[in-house]
């Protein structure tokens, strides 16, 4: 019993050890790919880097991309060589769902790395030239941003006039932690991308029992076109 238990108190030790430098490794590659402009935006980032490691093998968003994927292919006609930026893609399953549909030229950003398909970088302060993107792809991640109308005008100025952006956000939930936003409806999402909301292709809103709704919380969908035309990026 007692060499047990002592197995097990070691065990433990040996996993919060590799978990505390696992975590010591990507924040040290997140800060030097990341000017952290001042402590309360460096405590954001670690706080969201945090959750997503916690999550990072987890494939249980995989359901709710693939069904947002598919309303994307019927609503748009993009060629399968199209340009596309996942954000806030955690690990590969997002890009997979990609692929999986014919789309090879992905590239994913989240605050850490394990492919090289996914870049280490933060929405609201990306590193793309403008006008690179013909789809900007958005799943639950835009409410997790520190300052939303920075990511959302970074969204704008890495994407191609008349590319598409595809989003999907919970509404009607109690924020807090990593969980910064809450935008309440659809018209709402919708206002804050003026003046560079286009025509909607696609948009619902699902209580948290709906079918189709891969989450335990009310959510929105919308797929989108990007006009650029008085646009104004901040920096």
């Amino acid at each position: 019993m007692i060499i047990n238990n002592f197995i097990s108190f070691a065990k433990k030790k040996v996993e919060a050890y590799k978990n505390y430098y696992e975590s010591w490794k990507y924040e040290r590659k997140l800060f030097s790919s990341i000017k952290c402009g001042n402590k309360k935006y460096k405590e954001y980032l670690r706080c969201q880097l945090d959750r997503t490691l916690s999550k990072k093998q987890r494939d249980d968003a995989y359901n709710r991309v693939k069904y947002l994927l598919s309303k994307f292919v019927e609503k748009v006609n993009h060629p399968k060589d199209a340009k596309i930026l996942s954000v806030g893609c955690r690990n590969m399953y997002e890009i997979q769902a990609f692929h999986d549909m014919g789309f090879k030229n992905v590239t994913g950003i989240d605050l850490f790395s394990e492919n090289k398909s996914i870049l280490v970088m933060d929405m609201q302060n990306m590193t793309f030239e403008d006008n690179t993107f013909d789809v900007i792809f958005s799943c639950h991640s835009l409410e997790h941003t520190h300052d939303y109308k920075k990511a959302i005008s970074e969204f704008v100025r890495v994407a191609k006039d008349g590319s598409v952006l595809v989003i999907e956000v919970p509404v009607n939930y109690e924020t807090g932690g990593s969980d910064l936003w809450d935008f309440e409806s659809l018209e709402n999402l919708k206002k804050i991308f003026q003046p560079n909301t286009g025509r909607v292709l696609f948009e619902e809103y699902l209580r948290n029992d709906a079918k189709n709704n891969f989450d335990g919380t009310d959510i929105i969908r919308i797929i989108f076109k990007i006009e650029k035309e008085d646009v104004v990026w901040i920096k």
